[in-house]
């Protein structure tokens, strides 16, 4: 029979696969905007290998998915409160599922000439898609982040019943940069639809706020995987 401690390594593991998919992720990143810079010049190879170092890092991120819901499922049979971390994770795949189906019906929306209409300027004639396009794509991007939000309570919750504070203090930390990354999405769209005159500052922010998230990740998951490593030691 497995015990708590099984669990608790599991979700240890699902943090190993979680960092080096987002290093992955943020590699792909970079090769696909170097490609953006040379598509002209040379820059199919960008393209080609940063698309296969994202499936890579999205094949990790999935697995670390896996690992996350395997222990917390199990942690559950012995702290009740520790099931917030397994509701998160479902949550997250619910999330993705859903953005795929939305990402059917962005399509359909683009393609669709029944489903748009065209303000038309003497040079900038512009596209604009129904509000129901724009609500769908917002409340469909926040529903994996609020799961990553759940996720990392859970994580919180473990250093609070193990009195663990590097476990703690690192789940705030993602919990934290998870919610920045939340406040992206409306303000890029904000940027996009209200304001384009200023879509340079928006962008700035943006980024700013991605960075932030970034670096509050890798440093609340190495406190988090050291806290872990301390409680499977005692």
């Amino acid at each position: 029979m497995q015990s708590e401690f099984d669990g608790l390594r599991k979700v240890r593991s699902a943090l190993s696969y979680l960092v080096v998919s987002q290093v992955l992720l943020e590699a792909g990143a970079l090769l696909l905007l170097l490609f953006a810079f040379f598509t002209f010049n040379g820059g199919v190879p960008y393209l080609l290998v940063g698309f296969v170092v994202i499936l890579i890092a999205f094949a990790l991120y999935f697995l670390s998915l896996a690992k996350f819901r395997s222990g917390f499922k199990l942690l559950r049979n012995f702290y009740k409160h520790l099931g917030i971390g397994y509701f998160g994770v479902n949550l997250i795949i619910i999330g993705y599922v859903l953005i795929l189906l939305v990402i059917l019906y962005d399509v359909s929306a683009v393609t669709s000439p029944t489903s748009k209409t065209y303000v038309m300027s003497p040079l900038n004639p512009q596209l604009v898609l129904p509000l129901s396009f724009y609500l769908a794509n917002i409340l469909v991007a926040l529903i994996p982040a609020l799961g990553n939000i759940l996720l990392m309570l859970g994580v919180y919750r473990i250093g609070n019943t193990y009195d663990e504070i590097n476990v703690r203090v690192g789940g705030l930390l993602i919990i934290v940069g998870f919610i920045l990354s939340m406040a992206e999405i409306p303000i890029w769209i904000y940027g996009n639809l209200v304001a384009p005159n200023i879509i340079l500052p928006i962008t700035i922010i943006v980024v700013s706020l991605f960075a932030i998230n970034s670096v509050l990740f890798f440093i609340g998951v190495s406190f988090v995987y050291q806290g872990l490593s301390k409680i499977l030691r005692k």
